[in-house]
């Protein structure tokens, strides 16, 4: 086997203190069941989990918690709602539209005048932003908050 095709042969792994980051809130209002909570502990003592293990974890609490948002918004999003938003977006025929879209679909589960993502005119650019929700949501999901559009 040549080096190119070792370079293939890796699992691709997140750093466990993103799992950690994604899950507090919800040990912290005690919304998990106790095995749960255990198998995070479990799987989160390593530096790095497997996306498998990621998967696998996340399947388990959007099903424990009926709610495919993990617990980081107002409101639950019903299982199926990521699926319905994806058909949404990819039918929008450019960026702004598709976050205007992304925006209305989230409003149904913020409080009320909040948005998910902000979108600022800043010439020659326009920069969206992801906004923090209720202060719920874990800075793990603000490394990559600025997404600047090269048109406006």
């Amino acid at each position: 086997m040549n080096k190119h095709s070792q370079d293939y042969l890796h699992i691709p792994t997140i750093p466990s203190d993103f799992l950690v980051q994604v899950v507090s809130h919800l040990e912290q209002r005690n919304r998990l069941s106790e095995s749960l909570c255990a198998e995070i502990d479990r799987i989160t003592g390593a530096d790095k989990i497997s996306m498998a293990q990621y998967i696998d974890l996340y399947e388990r609490v959007r099903n424990e918690l009926q709610d495919e948002s993990l617990g980081v918004f107002l409101n639950p999003v019903p299982l199926g709602g990521h699926a319905a938003l994806c058909n949404m977006l990819q039918y929008s025929p450019n960026i702004l539209t598709a976050i205007d879209h992304y925006n209305r679909f989230y409003s149904l589960f913020l409080p009320v005048d909040e948005t998910l993502l902000e979108v600022k005119h800043e010439s020659p650019y326009v920069v969206v932003s992801l906004n923090r929700v209720s202060g719920i949501t874990s800075p793990a999901l603000y490394q990559q908050s600025m997404l600047p559009i090269g048109y406006s």
